[in-house]
C-alpha cells in the first residue's frame, strides 16, 4: 500500500507540473501528460521495482468474422489491432451477431502450457476453435449435384443393347464423375485426421460408372454376337397374291421346316404355317412371339443392380451426415 500511494503521488506531481494551474484539460494537455509519464520508458524493460517478481498479464481474443479460412490446408488466419480495454461486465452485445450458415462455429476455452527448455521456460496459450461443416450445406452444395450426376449411369442401361450410343453414354457418365472430384478436390482438406465422408462417396460413385462403363460393353458385345435365332416375318397370302400389312415387322419367328398342309385349305386362299407360336394382331398380321434375348437379360440385370447399389450408397451416406 505504501508503494501504491508513492507512485500516485509522484504521478500527480508530474500532472502538476506537466499542465500548470490553469490547466483546462484539452487534448494539448493530455499529450504533455503522455510525454511526460512516458518519457524515457523502455517497453523492453519490466515495470516492475522487482525485476524477480512475474507480471500478470491477460490476453483475451474475440472473433468478430472468419475471413482467412483456407479448407484445405486447414488454416485460419486471423488479423485485428491489439486493444486494451477493461471491460467489468462479463456480457458481450450480440444485436449484430450474424451465424454462418456453412459451418458450426464451437470454441473451446483457451489453455495455458508451460514449456520447459533446460532452465528456462515459456509460456503460451492455446486457443482451439472447432469447425463443423452443416448437413444441409453439404447435401445441398456437394452431394445433391453428385447423385444426379450418378443417377445418369444406370440410365444408360434404359437404351437397347443394339444402340452403340450405351458405351459413350457411359463414358461420359464416367469423365463426368472425374471432373467432379476434381472441383470437389479443392474444398477438401489433405491434413484431415480422418476421411472425409465426401470423398468416400465420390470414390463410390466413380467406381459405379466405371462399372457401367463395363457393363454396358458386356452387352454390346453379345448382342453383337447375334442370337441363336434367325427372325423371319409372317405373312399371309390372298389368292391374288398380295400380302397384308404387318403391324411390326421386327418381330420376326423362326421358320419351320415342317410340309405345309394344304388339303383343308381353300382354293382362293393359302394360308403359310411357319410353326406352332403365332398369333394374329388386329391388322391382320401373324407374328411370333419370342423370349428376351441373352443381351437384354444382361442389360436388365446390369441396371437393377446399377440403380440399387447407387441407392444404397446414397442412403448410407445420408444417414451418416445428418444423425
Amino acid at each position: 500500500m505504501a508503494c501504491g500511494k508513492a507512485i500516485y503521488s509522484f504521478l500527480a506531481l508530474l500532472l502538476m507540473e506537466g499542465t500548470g494551474a490553469a490547466s483546462t484539460g484539452g487534448v494539448e494537455d493530455m499529450s504533455r501528460l503522455v510525454d511526460t509519464l512516458f518519457k524515457g520508458y523502455n517497453p523492453v524493460v519490466s515495470p516492475r521495482p522487482d525485476n524477480q517478481s512475474p507480471v500478470v498479464v491477460k490476453v483475451s481474443l474475440s472473433v468478430a468474422a472468419i475471413i482467412g479460412l483456407d479448407t484445405k490446408e486447414q488454416i485460419l488466419k486471423i488479423r485485428g489491432h491489439t486493444k486494451f480495454m477493461i471491460l467489468a461486465q462479463r456480457r458481450a452485445n450480440l444485436e449484430e451477431r450474424v451465424t454462418n450458415g456453412q459451418f458450426y462455429i464451437t470454441m473451446e476455452d483457451a489453455v495455458k502450457e508451460i514449456l520447459f527448455y533446460g532452465e528456462f521456460f515459456y509460456e503460451q496459450i492455446i486457443f482451439k476453435i472447432q469447425l463443423s461443416r452443416r448437413p444441409t450445406h453439404v447435401a445441398l452444395s456437394l452431394l445433391f449435384p453428385l447423385f444426379l450426376s450418378g443417377l445418369l449411369g444406370p440410365l444408360a442401361f434404359l437404351i437397347p443393347p443394339d444402340d452403340a450410343e450405351k458405351v459413350s453414354v457411359s463414358v461420359t457418365v464416367l469423365l463426368a464423375t472425374t471432373v467432379f472430384i476434381g472441383v470437389i478436390h479443392d474444398d477438401l482438406p489433405d491434413r484431415s485426421d480422418k476421411t472425409p465422408t465426401v470423398a468416400l462417396y465420390v470414390l463410390s460413385l466413380l467406381v459405379l460408372a466405371f462399372l457401367g462403363v463395363l457393363g454396358n460393353t458386356v452387352v454390346l458385345l453379345v448382342q453383337r454376337k447375334g442370337s441363336d435365332v434367325t427372325l423371319v416375318p409372317r405373312r399371309e397370302h390372298s389368292a391374288q397374291g398380295s400380302p397384308y400389312n404387318i403391324s411390326d415387322s421386327s418381330l420376326d419367328v423362326p421358320a419351320s421346316k415342317e410340309p405345309v398342309d394344304k388339303t383343308n385349305q381353300s382354293p382362293d386362299r393359302v394360308k403359310l404355317s411357319y410353326g406352332p407360336y403365332h398369333n394374329l394382331t388386329p391388322n391382320g398380321a401373324n407374328f411370333s412371339l419370342r423370349p428376351r434375348s441373352r443381351a437384354e437379360n444382361l442389360n436388365w440385370i446390369f441396371f437393377v443392380a446399377n440403380i440399387t447399389s447407387l441407392l444404397f450408397v446414397t442412403c448410407v451416406v445420408f444417414l451418416y451426415i445428418f444423425i
